[in-house]
């Protein structure tokens, strides 16, 4: 036999491994195939499990915030109110101490706040720390004009505002007018005193019409010292030199008199009627 043949008696040593992927039994594969479906299902339940926590956590921090005071009004700050109280404002825009945040609508509560007919203008915010802070600037008034049912503020711009009792404790201090009701002596009235600074006007307790002088109202201007001012209309501008002369001469239960020609004031017998 030549070298490279083999005898069908010679056994042949085969020594070569085959290469390939290798296969797996049965029984591995359904074991594989069984931890696999293990591992899905695991996995679902986690996914599920860590839904149910998270929607439960985050209920359980809304409920907390709804019933703490981090969802409601914890401080309210009112700057510029002087004729209006702060219970009237606040009863006017429905807020409290302690409302809900989610509940409050800053539009809504600035329209509110002018709709306010002493309000000249205003604004709501709402600041850090849950404050709702509310400014305001109110229309200025210049007397109380008295009425047979009731009384009215008249402003520096000729308006006239029904007054409450409870506004009235807060402005005592306006001259009171009486015996006038023509309107337009009154807006004529209201524009003359709104020139006059808050010292000459609360020095004013009473303003009554006299008789008529040249076509305007002779006025009759009882004051807190005791004295009385007689002075046209067109003259009240020169109040501000009965108030340096008084202060001078500390002058009480006398009358006076200011000229509408030169604002002259002079001293005069006080009549008897």
């Amino acid at each position: 036999m030549t070298p490279d043949r083999l005898s069908p008696f010679e056994r042949i040593e085969d020594k070569t491994v085959l290469s390939g992927p290798k296969v797996e039994s049965v029984d591995d594969l359904i074991a594989k195939r069984k931890a696999h479906n293990r591992r899905i299902k695991r996995n679902r339940w986690l996914k599920r499990l860590g839904v149910f926590i998270l929607t439960l956590t985050l209920a359980f921090l809304s409920y907390a915030y709804l019933i703490t005071p981090l969802s409601t009004v914890n401080r309210i700050e009112i700057i510029g109110n002087h004729m209006l109280s702060k219970q009237e404002i606040l009863a006017t825009l429905k807020i409290t101490q302690g409302s809900p945040l989610y509940d409050l609508d800053v539009v809504k509560l600035n329209d509110a706040l002018t709709s306010i007919d002493l309000v000249k203008k205003g604004t709501v915010t709402l600041t850090p720390h849950n404050t709702i802070r509310i400014d305001l600037t109110e229309k200025r008034g210049v007397a109380l004009i008295l009425m047979p049912s009731e009384l009215i503020l008249l402003t520096d711009e000729a308006e006239f505002i029904t007054m409450s009792a409870q506004r009235l404790l807060l402005n005592m201090n306006l001259p009171l007018i009486v015996g006038m009701d023509d309107s337009q002596e009154l807006s004529d009235l209201a524009l003359i005193l709104g020139t006059l600074n808050d010292e000459i006007l609360v020095n004013i307790s009473e303003i009554h019409k006299e008789k008529t002088l040249y076509n305007e109202p002779q006025l009759r201007l009882m004051m807190q010292e005791g004295n009385t001012v007689f002075a046209p209309l067109s003259a009240l501008s020169a109040l501000d030199k009965y108030v340096k002369m008084v202060k001078m001469t500390n002058e009480t239960n006398s009358c006076f008199s200011i000229a509408d020609i030169n604002f002259s004031l002079v001293k005069l017998e006080c009549p008897t009627h």
